[in-house]
């Protein structure tokens, strides 16, 4: 299989990624791929990716990115420079929304075959993530009485 056979598979994720179509994007995977970014500990499995892209979408409802550039090599190495952003508007990981954009700067590699993508491995800054979000000393502090507040009207 081609290389640009290979690029569709990663192409057709990142757009299902932005269309919220969590199904979409774990169809481009093979039956034991794998995925990762800086918020999981461990490599998410297909069912486990799914759920966890119905949490990211509930929580930051317009997140999308703008994908600058993807390369995949003749042995299916790939890897794609993107940005993406969403404003935090739903509880994500017991953080409850705090209302604020944020925008990151990113790269993923990983590996397709002829059957699908085997790995996808997400870089970039959680640390800037947590800052737009107000969620980093001292930003924490202006949070604190509207998160506070929120957890007191459930």
């Amino acid at each position: 299989m081609s290389s640009d056979a290979k690029k569709q598979y990663v192409v057709r994720a990142a757009e299902a990624f932005d269309e919220h179509d969590a199904d979409g994007f774990v169809a481009e995977f093979t039956e034991n791929g794998t995925f990762r970014d800086p918020i999981q500990e461990d490599e998410l499995t297909r069912e486990e990716l799914r759920q966890y892209f119905y949490k990211v979408y509930a929580a930051f409802p317009d997140v999308g990115s703008d994908i600058h550039r993807v390369a995949v090599s003749n042995d299916g190495d790939f890897g794609i420079e993107w940005s993406m952003n969403g404003t935090h508007k739903g509880s994500f990981e017991g953080i409850l929304a705090t209302g604020n954009r944020f925008e990151v700067s990113g790269a993923s590699i990983g590996t397709v075959s002829e059957d699908g993508i085997m790995f996808w491995r997400d870089y970039w800054d959680i640390r800037e993530f947590l800052d737009q979000l107000g969620l980093t000393f001292p930003a924490v502090f202006v949070q604190l009485p509207k998160l506070a507040y929120r957890k007191l009207q459930r």
